[in-house]
């Protein structure tokens, strides 16, 4: 297969058996992820599972798929993330030691707070989205600086020099009601606001 043009990548892909057995597929061409891009688009395997009529013995067979990974073409693979109907595994004992270091080095997901926000956050390294420190550079943006602050703070920095693009990591702010109160949850706690509201 000849090298894949700029921006895309060889998708490696697997089929997990009923029968416990994983059987390599044909490699496609792919659009670059950030997590291929950073993880190395060799060391990324994308599965599918045989199924859905599972018997006992298959369900077991695809757990120790899940829990234990795998091996193919002489590497060991271990779980990273689970996006829409695949999930995808990691090269481990090379470049990677661990799935957590791999992990790791992309953001610090020991820091989501709910076990769906742990489990989800890998998966969108996953999307076709990039840092954007090289892809503004050639829209006169010289410096990219990432500030983390509340968002009073970020706000009281003012407008970035020219050629400077300014990022806040703010925390997740509460969701509040028409007379300005905190939305509470079932139990009484302030509820956050969802991902992607951005700052008003």
């Amino acid at each position: 297969m000849a090298a894949p043009a700029e921006g895309k990548v060889l998708l490696y892909e697997a089929l997990a058996l009923k029968d416990g057995n994983v059987a390599a597929l044909p490699v496609k061409i792919h659009g670059r992820t950030l997590a291929q891009e950073r993880l190395g688009p060799d060391n990324l395997l994308r599965v599918k599972f045989e199924g859905p009529d599972l018997d006992d013995a298959g369900k077991k067979h695809q757990l120790a798929v899940l829990t234990d990974g795998l091996a193919l073409a002489g590497r060991a693979y271990r779980l990273y993330c689970r996006k829409d109907d695949h999930v995808w595994f990691l090269a481990v004992g090379g470049r990677w030691p661990t799935a957590e270091a791999a992990r790791s080095s992309l953001a610090d997901f020991a820091a989501c707070k709910s076990i769906q926000k742990f489990t989800a956050r890998p998966a969108l390294a996953l999307s076709q989205t990039f840092g954007v420190d090289g892809a503004l550079r050639s829209d006169g943006i010289t410096r990219v600086e990432v500030h983390r602050h509340a968002e009073l703070e970020f706000r009281a920095l003012g407008e970035p020099p020219e050629g400077v693009l300014r990022i806040a990591e703010v925390e997740d702010a509460i969701a509040r009601d028409e007379s300005d109160q905190p939305v509470l949850d079932r139990k009484g706690k302030p509820m956050p606001m969802e991902d992607g509201c951005g700052l008003p």
